[in-house]
């Protein structure tokens, strides 16, 4: 009997503990942070992003990464934007090689932990993008 008085007090205090890693709004250990990369939806390493959904003018493609942790992910890729030169639609669509991470996890009530700012570095600059925290 002493036994099952155990074994129900261990579960009670694992449910707890899993409660309150919840609550701090840290991911538990089946809930990756992922990120809204493409407008759509919440993904975990996703291949591609898009920075401006309404134009799909900037983002990275062929997206591999180093790591990809509760804090940050950080990666290489293919750099994209649009110059918008002489206008959008004329513009020219350039690429660069590109090192990227992921940062500032927000929890959100739909999509759970967020990954919601991204910073690119090229040879040629330092860019920092916003990530939507909701699915278009």
């Amino acid at each position: 009997m002493s036994s099952r008085i155990a074994a129900t007090a261990v579960a009670i205090a694992a449910v707890s503990l899993a409660a309150a890693t919840s609550a701090t709004g840290a991911p538990t250990a089946d809930q990756h942070v992922r990120v809204i990369s493409s407008c759509t939806k919440a993904t975990y390493q996703p291949k591609s992003y898009i920075f401006f959904c309404a134009d799909g003018g900037a983002g990275l493609k062929h997206a591999t990464y180093d790591w990809w942790t509760a804090k940050t992910a950080h990666g290489t890729a293919t750099y994209f934007f649009n110059d918008c030169e002489p206008s959008c639609v004329a513009g020219t669509v350039h690429e660069q090689a590109a090192e990227f991470t992921a940062y500032r996890v927000r929890d959100t009530l739909k999509q759970g932990p967020l990954f919601t700012r991204i910073a690119v570095d090229t040879r040629r600059g330092h860019h920092v993008f916003e990530m939507t925290t909701r699915p278009y």
